[in-house]
């Protein structure tokens, strides 16, 4: 038998159009919040940052350094 395939992971234009649908955002906004929260991450991650950012109640991102 063949197996069923796989469920894909939702696009980045899928993912801003489910949250401008449910919170009634536009999805420009939407989108400038994501690119405002990856520049956040980048800082935090970054060397002169503290090498962690946390999202609450989402994900906890640590820079790890491995030989």
């Amino acid at each position: 038998m063949a197996k069923a395939a796989a469920k894909k992971p939702p696009t980045k234009t899928e993912v801003y159009a489910s949250i401008s649908e449910s919170t009634g955002v536009a999805k420009k906004d939407v989108g400038l919040v994501f690119d405002a929260l990856v520049d956040e991450i980048a800082k935090a991650l970054s060397k002169k940052g503290s090498q962690a950012f946390t999202l609450p109640g989402l994900c906890k991102i640590v820079v790890q350094h491995k030989p």
